[in-house]
C-alpha cells in the first residue's frame, strides 16, 4: 500500500530488500547520495517513512494473524498427542513400542518430575531473590536533587513527523 507518491530514487529506497547487512549498506549509501534541497529531501524522507510504516503495520497484522493460526494448530496437535497417549497407555506398556502402519509409537517412562503440592509449605531456602533496579524510583530521586553515583538524568532530542 502506498500512501504517498514519491520520486523514483525514493521509490527504489522503499523497494530495497533489508534482510541482509549488504542490503542495509546499499540502502544507506543510496540514502546518502540523493540530491535535492533539504526541504525536498525531508519531505520525501517523510513520505518514505510513512509508506514503510504502513508496510510494517501490514506485516505486523499478518504476523499476528499467522501466530494465532500457529497457536491453534499447536494446541490441536497437543490435544491429539494427549488423546493418543491415553489410548496407547491402555494397550502398550511403559518401555514397549508398537508398529502402527507407517509409524512406531512407544510408551516410555519419563524422569522424575517435580510437583508442587503446596508452595506455602516450602522453606525459604529454596527460593531465590532477584536484584531488580527500580528505574522510576531512581529517576524520581535524581529529579528531587539526590546525587546517586552511577546514574544521571540526560535530555536528548527526537524527531517528530506530523
Amino acid at each position: 500500500m502506498k500512501l504517498y507518491e514519491i520520486m523514483a530514487d525514493y521509490e527504489r529506497l522503499a523497494s530495497m530488500d533489508m534482510e541482509s547487512e549488504g542490503d542495509q549498506t546499499a540502502f544507506l549509501e543510496l540514502l546518502r547520495t540523493l540530491e535535492g534541497t533539504f526541504d525536498n529531501k525531508a519531505e520525501n524522507y517523510c513520505k518514505l517513512i510513512r509508506n514503510l510504516e504502513a508496510d510494517a503495520e501490514g506485516f505486523k497484522a499478518e504476523k499476528d494473524r499467522l501466530a494465532k493460526k500457529q497457536n491453534a494448530v499447536d494446541n490441536r496437535v497437543s490435544e491429539i498427542k494427549k488423546y493418543l497417549q491415553y489410548e496407547a497407555g491402555k494397550i502398550i506398556e511403559a518401555g514397549a513400542s508398537r508398529k502402527v502402519g507407517l509409524f512406531t509409537i512407544s510408551m516410555r517412562l519419563n524422569p522424575e518430575a517435580l510437583e508442587i503440592v503446596n508452595e506455602d509449605e516450602i522453606p525459604e531456602s529454596f527460593y531465590k531473590t532477584e536484584r531488580v533496579l527500580e528505574n522510576s524510583k531512581l529517576k524520581d530521586a535524581l529529579k528531587n536533587g539526590e546525587i546517586i553515583e552511577g546514574a544521571r538524568l540526560v535530555r536528548g532530542t527526537s524527531l517528530r513527523i506530523s
